[in-house]
């Protein structure tokens, strides 16, 4: 099966909106390696696990939570602010409604 680390890269570089081929131009190597690292079937070296990260915009250490875990909450909040931060503010407002709505029927104890 695929190891935790490529599940992890594989998730936070679509988290990114990256293609394997740019992440790979990001670790100066061939795309055909990024897969293999993403399958498992290449484990990449602590240089290239480096330079992944930096790829990533992550910290070295994000890419060993256990793949059971879900995301790191910090790496979907950050990416979520910098998504917002594109936005007008009448569309940030629209935003903020659907997710305290969102919240409210999340929780039925709430209401």
């Amino acid at each position: 099966g695929m190891s935790s680390l490529g599940k992890r890269i594989r998730e936070i570089r679509n988290l990114r909106g990256l293609t394997q081929e740019k992440l790979a131009e990001k670790c100066s190597v061939s795309p055909s390696c990024v897969s293999r690292w993403e399958t498992g079937n290449l484990i990449p070296t602590r240089a290239h696990q480096e330079k992944i990260a930096v790829a990533l915009e992550i910290q070295l250490d994000d890419l060993y939570i256990a793949s059971e875990v879900e995301l790191p909450t910090n790496i979907i909040i950050k990416e979520i602010i910098k998504t917002l931060s594109k936005m007008n503010p009448q569309e940030q407002r629209h935003i903020l409604d659907y997710v305290q709505l969102f919240e409210k029927f999340q929780s039925p104890n709430k209401l």
